[in-house]
């Protein structure tokens, strides 16, 4: 039988994000003061394999060495991407301007005509690979530490002082041992009914806290992938997880329905997740929900950002959607 994939969103153009949801609940102190509200919730974590969520001194399957850590984060998500949408016979993320390490590039140069043919070649070797006319390669690990550096000067304008195109042997190391125990976990990674790889929000919530996107939603979980030394419950990263589900929750139509939030670490070769159920009893998310609108309403995130008018209109639409009968989250009360 045939599965149904969703298709990503990209709603909101890369070109207007400044900040993110990840830099807000960081650095914005209204958003961080909402945000430190939310409860330890460990106890309502579960792990896909059954037992302890967070054991005391889990098993490092894949220990990092001489990697340069926040690179192979971003390289490892490109990786991921595509390698589900190739076990899962779909391919969403087919041109350059799906990729955020394209507006990285823009940014960049736009007349680097090596660079520019560079990725272009990039696009092409990752597009055989989802479509399986070429396997998992060296070319391919490399081209995945080139989107990352790409990507990482669009998030944080930050650049190896060698350039986008400089690859070391340790992080073509670390990143292929990665996917290689990653690809020993594959059926965590087969969808029944949809996968969204990296996907976007509605331009209205997404233009407010100045851009927002996840990794991957498989069925009905929304993934956020942490290449982390550690392993432990982390109230930053559920924080993170509730704001995108928020964010889900206030586009119009989103599909397909959020009813888990995980967390996969390709190091410890574990997925750990939590229902939203589990999180409505924990909190009044729609008490929450609320106070992160009028946040957003008082223009200190994002009328700086898209100006007042704007500002407006998007709050009316975010209003509108949050007082319809089907909202997501009043559904769960």
């Amino acid at each position: 039988m045939r599965i149904k994939f969703f298709s990503g969103y990209g709603y909101e153009s890369r070109k207007e994000q400044s900040m993110s949801l990840t830099s807000l609940l960081t650095f914005d102190k209204n958003i961080k003061a909402l945000f430190a509200t939310i409860p330890n919730m460990k106890v309502h974590f579960q792990n896909v394999d059954g037992g302890d969520p967070f054991p005391t001194n889990p098993v490092q399957i894949v220990p990092r060495k001489h990697s340069t850590a926040g690179l192979i984060g971003h390289a490892y998500d490109y990786l991921l991407r595509a390698y589900v949408q190739k076990i899962n016979g779909v391919h969403q993320e087919q041109t350059a301007e799906e990729l955020a390490a394209f507006a990285g590039l823009e940014r960049w140069s736009t007349s680097d005509a090596h660079l520019n043919a560079r990725f272009a070649s990039i696009i092409e070797h990752r597009n055989r690979y989802i479509n399986g006319q070429v396997e998992l390669d060296d070319i391919l690990l490399q081209d995945s530490l080139v989107l990352a550096h790409l990507e990482s000067y669009y998030r944080s304008g930050y650049m190896d002082v060698q350039g986008p195109l400089n690859v070391v042997d340790a992080d073509i190391v670390d990143l292929r041992s990665l996917i290689k125990a990653t690809q020993e976990r594959q059926s965590l990674f087969i969808a029944e009914r949809g996968v969204v790889c990296n996907p976007s929000f509605g331009r209205a919530i997404a233009g407010l806290v100045g851009g927002a996107d996840g990794d991957l939603i498989l069925d009905d979980m929304l993934i956020e992938i942490k290449v982390e030394s550690s392993f432990k419950y982390a109230i930053r990263h559920l924080r993170q997880l509730i704001g995108y589900w928020i964010l889900s929750c206030l586009t119009p139509d989103f599909h397909p329905q959020i009813d888990r939030l995980g967390i996969w670490n390709p190091r410890y070769c574990r997925m750990v997740y939590i229902t939203v159920e589990d999180i409505c009893r924990a909190m009044d998310m729609r008490a929450f929900t609320e106070q992160f609108i009028d946040v957003l309403s008082q223009g200190s995130v994002g009328a700086g950002n898209i100006g007042a008018v704007m500002n407006k209109q998007r709050m009316e639409e975010i209003r509108a959607l949050w007082d319809r009968p089907d909202q997501p989250i009043r559904q769960l009360y």
